[in-house]
C-alpha cells in the first residue's frame, strides 16, 4: 500500500514539530511527511513530494497560505488543502471556500480536535 504525502507548512518549526507529533498520535499510518517553511518552499517542494494533502498556515513568509492555494490551484487538479492557523476572519473563510480550501483548524487545538478534522483525508 502506498504512503500518504502530507506537506506541512509553516513558519514555525515548533509548529511544524507539533502538527507531526499530533499526525502521530492520532494514530494515522502510513504516512510521510515533508515540512516547507514558508510558501515558495511549498511550492517547490509540491512538485517533487506530490503530497496528496497540503496542511498551512494562512500567514506566512514572503506569500500567504491563500496565494500558495491559488497558486497549486492553477497548476495542479485535486489540490487538497487545509488551514491550520489561529487568525481566522469572515472574509479568510470566505476567500479559503472560493478556492477550494478543506478546512480551517484553529490554533491551538488538540489532538482530538486534529484527529477528528483530518480522519476524512488520511484514511488507508
Amino acid at each position: 500500500m502506498s504512503k500518504i504525502k502530507v506537506l506541512i507548512v509553516d513558519n514555525n518549526s515548533a509548529t511544524r514539530r507539533l502538527i507531526r507529533r499530533s499526525l502521530r498520535q492520532s494514530g494515522f499510518s502510513n504516512i510521510e511527511v515533508q515540512d516547507a517553511v514558508d510558501g515558495q518552499d511549498a511550492l517547490d517542494k509540491f512538485k517533487t513530494f506530490l503530497p496528496h494533502l497540503v496542511l498551512s498556515d494562512w500567514h506566512l513568509t514572503g506569500m500567504n497560505g491563500i496565494e500558495v492555494l491559488q497558486s497549486l490551484n492553477t497548476q495542479y487538479n485535486d489540490v487538497n488543502l487545509a488551514f491550520i492557523t489561529s487568525e481566522i476572519t469572515t472574509e479568510m473563510r470566505i476567500q479559503a471556500e472560493e478556492d477550494r480550501a478543506l478546512f480551517f483548524l484553529d490554533k491551538p487545538f488538540t489532538v482530538d480536535q486534529f484527529k477528528s478534522v483530518l480522519e476524512p483525508y488520511l484514511e488507508e
